[in-house]
């Protein structure tokens, strides 16, 4: 699999005036908006990805989106289920709807919900509710639904990579944790 991924992303970085600025693609909340200030820093193809993250979107309104994926993309980060994480069941219908919804020729790199820092999160969210254990689970369950589409391919290391110093606030990533998340991603570690 990781050869592929890699096969993609040489193709992608190779990039010609005749190939769609559209190519790779991140859907998403927050996480994803987020990171478009650091995109530029960020390494092929995340660098020149379209960015379509909406901050404070649950699974459900993302899910609604999948429509605004841009024709041509070939690659795409999907991202999303923090914002509703209380209702796992709901998110898990909504990723089963999205990966049906989007065409099979579109590679999904699958990141679902990152890692929380929890102990920066305690300090700038205090009593929230939202912890790691409920991340792994949520996470174990839209993953089994991603695995069952042939394009879509699970992005673990990304999902369990600690964000411990790497977040602005315990829950969206700094410049640090968009690099680490990129690095991730590509090298699958």
């Amino acid at each position: 699999m990781r050869i592929l991924i890699a096969i993609m992303l040489l193709a992608l970085a190779g990039c010609d005036d005749k190939k769609p600025a559209s190519s790779f693609a991140m859907l998403g909340d927050s996480v994803i908006s987020l990171m478009a200030p650091f995109q530029p820093g960020l390494p092929t193809p995340f660098n020149t990805a379209v960015n379509l993250g909406v901050g404070g979107q649950t699974s459900t309104q993302i899910a609604a989106r999948t429509g605004t994926i841009p024709a041509g993309t070939a690659l795409l980060l999907l991202e999303g289920g923090i914002n509703n994480l209380g209702d796992p069941d709901q998110i898990v219908a909504d990723y089963t709807m999205m990966l049906n919804g989007i065409s099979p020729n579109v590679t999904i790199f699958f990141l679902g919900i990152i890692q929380l820092d929890e102990q920066q999160l305690a300090i700038t969210i205090p009593n929230s509710n939202l912890s790691n254990v409920k991340v792994n689970e949520v996470v174990a369950r839209i993953n089994a639904v991603c695995l069952t589409h042939p394009n879509c391919q699970p992005q673990i290391a990304a999902q369990k990579g600690s964000m411990t110093d790497l977040t602005q606030d315990g829950l969206h990533p700094n410049s640090a944790g968009y690099q680490a998340i990129a690095s991730r991603i590509l090298t699958g570690s």
